[in-house]
């Protein structure tokens, strides 16, 4: 309730760039005091350290002040008469008001304003696309030098081999066989870890592209498809992937196609 004879009442009032609603009620304490609150439209948060000027009506400033936590400000008029409002705040429209008069008895005065939109610039972003190489792990391992032996798409090139085994040929650890009527590679020496000979032989373990296949597979891969070659003889050294307890003691050959095709 407001003070006798006197009765609360709200005004749309103009503003620029924005609305601005002053709730206009009884004030109490010093002349011409113009006490207050800044609040944002709709939810009625306070706003925080925005600033209220005190304006005549030809737009000199003759107070200000700065909300608290509350929201909650308080100036002082130099005189009773015609003034109006301007708040503004960080993030809300800068608002006027149309003329308020402030009498001797002062004014409280509840202010609501509308929050500015913002505009954010389209963000762009950009990559550098990373050709995939399915033959990663070769390059990989031979970079790191591991204790494997690694042949390379230059060097296969440059020996001209006729067949896959050709390639193999002289390599130390392996030989050529013909087995069953088709060329293989054997260990020429005991390799496995358990230190036995298996009657037909000691064969490394083949794998084309990360996957086992039969020894007798080696030469369904021509040549000029080999992007390279990795041969493990000793067992301690073979990757894990390819460290197979099927027979990887006696050595291992990875082949890897050129785009793994």
């Amino acid at each position: 309730m407001g003070a006798p004879g006197f009765h609360p009442w709200t005004r749309r009032l103009a503003a620029a760039g924005g609305v601005l609603l002053a709730v206009l009620l009884p004030a109490a304490g010093r002349a011409q005091a113009v006490r207050g609150r800044l609040l944002e439209s709709g939810a009625e948060r306070p706003i925080v350290r925005g600033v209220v000027r005190l304006m005549t009506l030809d737009s000199s400033e003759v107070a200000r002040a700065v909300t608290d936590t509350a929201g909650a400000f308080e100036m002082q008029a130099p005189r009773p008469g015609e003034y109006f409002l301007a708040a503004s705040a960080l993030g809300y429209e800068r608002s006027t008001t149309d003329p308020i008069v402030v009498r001797p008895a002062g004014l409280r005065v509840r202010l609501l304003v509308e929050p500015t939109p913002i505009g954010l610039d389209p963000v762009v972003a950009t990559a550098t696309p990373r050709a995939y190489d399915p033959n990663q792990e070769f390059h990989d391992r031979m970079r790191r030098r591991t204790s494997g032996r690694f042949i390379t798409r230059e060097q296969i090139e440059r020996g001209r081999p006729v067949v896959t085994t050709d390639v193999l040929r002289g390599v130390p650890g392996l030989k050529v066989k013909l087995l069953k009527g088709n060329l293989v590679i054997e260990a020429s020496h005991p390799l496995s870890l358990r230190d036995v000979w298996l009657e037909e032989g000691c064969y490394p373990v083949l794998y084309l592209d990360g996957t086992s296949v039969e020894k007798t597979a080696i030469n369904a891969v021509q040549p000029r498809d080999i992007e390279g070659i990795e041969v493990y003889a000793d067992g301690a050294a073979i990757p894990a992937e390819f460290n197979s307890s099927m027979g990887s003691a006696c050595g291992v050959i990875v082949i890897w196609t050129r785009h793994g095709s």
